[in-house]
């Protein structure tokens, strides 16, 4: 969801997630004060009182987190995220498997390379980036379809209005195919939804259900 707020309260928890919720506060740079003047929003990490958190990794990065919390450097220096996760994947064990069982890396030592390869697993993406038309979209998608060329700045100023949808038998991809559109086709395959299938006015986002038939006549 694209939302703004003017002060963000977020528990204590790994850095990421800190990050990510400070990311909704003054979004969109238009928080003002009294007299109207730009004002930064305000992000409030707090610890909770009963203290818990799950076991593991999110404990874990949680407790390195609060060495990290510089504001200077959290704003200005990207390097600061690799000192983290650095820190945290040297006392984090990632090779994990259920007891009994070997792991990856013990099996890799012994050069058991097909046991390696049947265990390795790798995420799979599965899902279809496509531009929803609200707010400055509209106007965004137009100009490049009038101009029928696009240049960085389109894409990186359409980032924003771009949902990701799942991919594969009955998603809501499949769902919508017959409401996406090539942004410019065969150059620009980027789909776009028909604006009838996304609702901004009540919050419900893309709709992959349940539209009126009235709404499909224009």
């Amino acid at each position: 969801m694209d939302i703004d707020f003017p002060v963000v309260f977020r528990a204590m928890g790994p850095l990421d997630s800190i990050v990510q919720s400070a990311g909704r506060c003054n979004r969109e740079g238009l928080h003002v004060d009294e007299n109207g003047k730009p004002q930064l929003g305000e992000v409030i990490v707090f610890s909770p009182q009963d203290g818990g958190l799950p076991p593991g990794i999110y404990n874990t990065a949680t407790n390195i987190a609060a060495a990290y919390l510089d504001i200077t450097r959290l704003a200005r220096d990207p390097g600061l995220f690799k000192e983290y996760f650095t820190e945290l994947y040297q006392v984090t064990p990632t090779d994990f498997q259920r007891r009994g069982m070997r792991t990856i890396q013990q099996e890799r030592a012994e050069f058991n390379f097909r046991k390696v390869d049947a265990m390795a697993k790798v995420i799979k993406d599965d899902t279809i980036a496509i531009v929803v038309p609200y707010e400055k979209a509209t106007d965004i998608i137009a100009k490049i379809r009038e101009r029928q060329s696009f240049d960085r700045e389109d894409i990186r100023s359409l980032q924003r209005y771009m949902v990701n949808l799942r991919k594969g038998f009955h998603s809501d991809y499949e769902k919508l195919k017959s409401a996406l559109t090539p942004l410019i086709p065969g150059r620009l395959e980027i789909p776009v939804l028909n604006e009838l299938f996304y609702d901004i006015k009540t919050n419900r986002g893309v709709i992959i259900e349940n539209l009126p038939p009235e709404e499909l006549i224009r």
